[in-house]
């Protein structure tokens, strides 16, 4: 996991005025992607280090909660309330916003290949691009959970333990593709790309 630093605003112009005095590279804001999100907004700011020093706007009614945040080569990811953002490292662009099943607890496992991500109740296998791989759900609470390769183990906050084999598929269940939110921009860049994208040139030799 990597260092940051989350700075929580009174306000909407506490917000602002921490933003323009900040040194940092500026990522794109970290909001809901989901049009049936509700709540008032809280504001925040997350520092990373990122290729140098980075900062995060948050706007997002679960502002008030802690995140936690994973560097890889490629992508910074950020857990907080019920959803992973990951953004680019170069660029700071927001590539999806997953929604976990339940509130985030928790990276157990980051890396090039994927994530492996814990909630209160789930534990979820992604791909770095956010499609999910599989998603395990415990019967209560997680109070604690450790991996070691592809078993993950712990304990219910009763105190039952349980033990998953994690390169099984739960029940041959279908991953939901429909957790993983991604920008309109993002698209828009996507099908742009795909529409404008240089065709080889035909040279007729004489």
């Amino acid at each position: 996991m990597s260092a940051f630093r989350f700075i929580r605003c009174r306000d909407g112009p506490d917000f602002q005025r921490r933003l323009r005095a900040h040194p940092g590279r500026r990522f794109d804001t970290l909001e809901s992607l989901d049009s049936a999100c509700s709540g008032a907004d809280r504001f925040a700011l997350i520092t990373v280090e990122a290729d140098g020093l980075a900062v995060i706007p948050v706007r997002l009614p679960e502002a008030e909660l802690s995140p936690a945040v994973a560097v890889t080569e490629g992508l910074v990811f950020v857990g907080l309330g019920d959803s992973i953002w990951a953004f680019s490292r170069m660029r700071g662009r927001l590539q999806y916003q997953y929604r976990m099943p339940e509130i985030f607890s928790a990276f157990l496992r980051v890396d090039e290949k994927g994530l492996v991500v814990a909630d209160r109740r789930a534990l979820v296998g992604l791909t770095p691009g956010g499609d999910e791989l599989w998603c395990h759900i415990v019967d209560l609470a997680i109070d604690s959970v450790a991996l070691r390769g592809d078993r993950a183990s712990g304990e219910t906050v009763d105190g039952a333990a349980f033990s998953l084999d994690l390169a099984e598929n739960p029940n041959n269940t279908l991953p939901n593709q429909g957790r993983r939110l991604i920008p309109r921009t993002t698209g828009l860049r996507a099908r742009l790309g795909r529409l404008f994208r240089r065709r080889p040139q035909t040279i007729a030799l004489r």
